[in-house]
């Protein structure tokens, strides 16, 4: 019989007629994502403690130090966002109304990592054949859906290309169309055009419209742009949080985060309420936590005017940080 040793992220339930299909549950009735008092460990070290959300809309984009995340929402990610075993070591954590810390969540999830490593000897139809075969799906179902998906990112011409020799774009769209061969219910995407020339840009583009058709979609940034391609994800987004060093800094619909002016990712100590308080009396505006926050400005001011606010206020300003 054949076999060959598949490292693939993709996880799937299976019925009991040995065939994959996603978890299914009403968006219209849950939240895509949703955490209450979620705890992190990453090789048993807190990076995330008392996290809460509840997203609004299908189109979340998580921007910032987001690898804890990522790892756990994928498990056994592989990925240039950092290594290590992640967990959700208390609190309730939810994704499309399913549990993430018991990873019942991961049948209904296909994600596109960042330049994924691919073993070599395997075509691409094979790949995505064996990535389904590994978790019960039948070898003509595994056939079918792995054409179908090749089809669907617009990359039909790479089912007997060796993975290994793609090039850059092709290995991104490949990830895509890895993402969605079980037809999952939501679709992660870690940053998918970075490094990008502008024809590759709109070949993923393209994809990314045709795999997030009728799907929710969870998309990973380093950070946000208010031009240029990846400013379309944040524009796109339904609801946006932004993490520095384990800590929400912003939790909200993103038009509120990019409408002009300046943003900065804050760190303060001492008198913090007072130096809140003359921020806004500047007009600015504060979202995340009591210590670590993010400041948009309006027009005409800048960081001077941060340093001054904590300045007349004997506020110790740590960080101030520009997020876009």
């Amino acid at each position: 019989m054949e076999s060959a040793p598949v490292p693939s992220v993709r996880l799937v339930v299976r019925s009991r007629r040995d065939h994959a299909r996603p978890v299914t549950v009403s968006s219209a009735t849950k939240p895509l994502m949703f955490a209450d008092g979620v705890r992190i460990l990453v090789d048993n070290v807190v990076v995330c403690d008392d996290f809460c959300m509840t997203s609004a809309g299908e189109r979340v984009v998580f921007a910032g130090d987001y690898s804890p995340f990522l790892r756990v929402l994928v498990p056994g990610a592989v990925s240039p966002s950092g290594d290590g075993s992640a967990l959700v070591a208390a609190g309730k954590f939810e994704l499309a109304g399913v549990d993430v810390a018991t990873l019942a969540h991961t049948g209904a999830v296909g994600a596109a990592l960042l330049d994924m490593p691919l073993p070599a000897g395997f075509t691409a139809l094979r790949y995505l054949e064996w990535s389904q075969r590994l978790f019960g799906v039948r070898a003509a179902t595994a056939k079918l859906q792995a054409a179908r998906a090749l089809q669907r990112v617009g990359i039909p011409s790479l089912a007997s290309r060796a993975v290994e020799g793609l090039t850059r774009v092709e290995r991104r769209l490949f990830a895509l169309a890895h993402a969605v061969v079980t037809e999952p219910l939501v679709v992660v995407l870690e940053d998918p055009l970075q490094g990008l020339d502008a024809p590759d840009v709109e070949r993923v583009r393209q994809a990314l419209s045709a795999i997030t058709e009728g799907r929710a979609a969870l998309v990973f940034l380093p950070r946000i742009a208010v031009a240029g391609p990846t400013a379309e994800f944040v524009a796109a987004a339904t609801h946006l949080v932004y993490f520095v060093r384990g800590r929400v800094v912003f939790d909200g619909a993103p038009k509120r985060l990019v409408a002009g002016g300046q943003l900065f990712a804050v760190t303060a100590c001492g008198g913090v309420e007072r130096f809140r308080e003359e921020l806004q009396l500047l007009g600015a505006e504060l979202h995340g936590g009591s210590h670590q926050f993010s400041v948009s400005v309006p027009l005409g001011l800048s960081a001077s005017d941060l340093v001054g606010a904590a300045a007349r206020t004997g506020a110790g300003l740590l960080c101030c940080t520009p997020m876009l």
